[in-house]
């Protein structure tokens, strides 16, 4: 493979090379995978967005994490997995050091940045879940919807500005993520246990009611909330599935560098984060029942829309090739009529 003069952030995509080709066949099965996943869940991401922003009745703050969550998970499958998959590519059957520095440096950054939205707005949905029993009628006025977007804005910039890291070393970039991963899983995992020490604590009271009418006006709203806190709970345990891997094929790497296993190690890791972003709408229409009957919806009125559509085209064709045949039949008239006209005359 050529090369030149590169940027010290080049190395480890270019040292990656020598051990490629010794697993190039599961690799490339692996991404395969990921592709062929990708199709279903993309298509899915893009429907729960549409059936968002087309219900103002979904429009709420805690959708709004879900909403921001998918977005990141669309863009995953639409964008950063083909580059991660040319990536690989490249670095497999390619023979150019800077193709394979550009090409990897901007797969492994812009997976990077949606891989940190991901971990930032579970974090911050917990929080929001906390929020929601901590402030109790407070809630609706304090965590607004405006504010939702503001947060999730900043989570973006906070996640592209923490990728940018991987251009000063890569070791930067790993030392940097071995912290934040640990750091939000605590987090969310405070916050639930927070929550679930309130909802026991609030099960108790409801138990020792006396008035029938006092419980029965609360507990709807109660399992309603831990429905959402159960979904939130699925949804941080694929999250942690996912990335426990590749985070611990990072500091193997640290520890003991390059070679051929662990380089196969860190696809399956990226492989798990990849496959992360079609499974998690699948879990959302699962567990969430309003965005499963309204994905619904969405589908039923694309499928109408569609199928209209379809139904007019066919009908302006009819037109079209009626028109077309009466045309001909009265060009053909025509002409028998001067064909006459001239015999008449001869005669």
């Amino acid at each position: 493979m050529e090369s030149k003069n590169l940027p010290s952030f080049c190395w480890p995509y270019v040292d990656w090379v020598e051990y490629a080709s010794d697993n190039a066949v599961k690799v490339m099965t692996l991404y395969i995978i990921l592709l062929i996943a990708s199709i279903p869940g993309s298509t899915l991401n893009l429907l729960i967005l549409a059936t968002i922003w087309r219900r103002s009745s979904l429009q709420t703050p805690s959708n709004l994490f879900l909403c921001n969550l998918a977005l990141s998970d669309f863009i995953v499958g639409v964008v950063s997995l083909p580059l991660a998959i040319s990536w690989k590519y490249v670095e497999i059957f390619g023979k150019n050091k800077e193709v394979l520095c550009s090409v990897g440096l901007t797969a492994f950054a812009l997976s990077s940045v949606f891989a940190g939205i991901s971990i930032l707005t579970v974090t911050a949905a917990t929080v929001d879940r906390y929020l929601a029993l901590y402030l109790h009628l407070s809630y609706p006025a304090k965590v607004t919807t405006k504010r939702v977007a503001v947060g999730c804005l900043l989570m973006w910039t906070t996640s592209l500005v923490t990728a940018l890291v991987v251009f000063t070393g890569f070791a930067n970039f790993n030392y940097l993520t071995i912290v934040i991963l640990p750091l939000c899983t605590q987090v969310s995992a405070v916050s639930f246990y927070k929550i679930f020490k309130v909802i026991k604590h609030h099960h108790t009271q409801i138990s020792s009611l006396s008035a029938q009418f006092q419980a029965s006006s609360t507990l709807p709203n109660m399992l309603r909330y831990r429905r959402s806190v159960m979904s939130l709970v699925y949804v941080q345990i694929l999250l942690i599935i996912s990335c426990l891997p590749f985070t611990c094929t990072m500091i193997v790497y640290q520890v003991k560098g390059p070679s051929v296993n662990v380089l196969l190690a860190w696809n399956i890791g990226t492989f798990f984060v990849y496959l992360a972003s079609s499974l998690n709408p699948v879990l959302y229409c699962w567990r969430i029942r309003e965005v499963r009957n309204a994905v619904w919806d969405t589908v039923r009125l694309w499928a109408s829309r569609t199928r209209h559509r379809l139904l007019g085209i066919e009908g302006a064709v009819s037109d079209h090739s009626g028109g077309t045949t009466l045309n001909n039949t009265r060009g053909t008239a025509t002409v028998i009529r001067v064909k006459e006209s001239r015999v008449n005359t001869a005669s």
